[in-house]
């Protein structure tokens, strides 16, 4: 019997609501330290998607907060670094910000900051507005067990500065060309 060839498959999803962020890794009841991951709410049109691309992929429902309401697809994506000397690809991470106009209210502008290792946990609290992203599902083997898995690929996630953010938006961050917070002692 020829073996089956494990499949490799990029999904995009646009304008997708992110829920239980862990993109720094922090163990808690369902995570292991290290592990980050986030998952992604999906719209019948996205899930129907998902379903389709990637048929041997697990969708998990939230059970209904209130009576009436339908049970809420998500899936699970992991997001993976290569450790030091690894050929690995890191994922690509961009943070979209609008500029708001004080007076208006409107759009006047977007910056764009790619997030690394080290920075990536802005997005576990960044009240984010819009974000796309692309990953890939996977075939795991360990053990004789097989599964399959998801990796991220690339996001973008779009954050709306509030008033005082774009108030103070021009004025160079000290810290940002200065050593790591945890590297500042404090001498009495």
């Amino acid at each position: 019997m020829a073996e089956e060839k494990k499949v490799n498959r990029n999904i995009i999803l646009e304008g997708v609501r992110l829920a239980f962020r862990n993109f720094s890794g922090n163990e808690g009841l369902y995570n292991k330290e290290g592990d980050r991951n986030f998952c992604v709410l999906l719209t019948p049109e996205q899930e129907e998607k998902v379903r389709k691309l990637a048929p041997e992929l697990r969708i998990k429902e939230l059970k209904p907060r209130e009576e009436g309401d339908l049970p809420q697809p998500y899936i699970e994506i992991n997001v993976y670094y290569p450790k030091a000397g690894s050929k690995g690809r890191p994922p690509e991470v961009v943070l979209i910000t609008d500029k708001i106009d004080q007076e208006t209210g409107e759009v006047i502008g977007k910056s764009r900051s790619n997030l690394r290792a080290s920075t990536i946990n802005l997005l576990d609290w960044a009240h984010i507005v819009e974000c796309d992203l692309v990953f890939r599902v996977f075939q795991w083997e360990m053990g004789g067990a097989t599964g399959w898995k998801t990796a991220l690929n690339s996001i973008y996630a779009t954050i709306t500065m509030d008033t005082l953010e774009a108030k103070y938006s021009n004025i160079p961050d000290s810290a940002s060309s200065g050593p790591d917070f945890e590297e500042i002692v404090e001498v009495d």
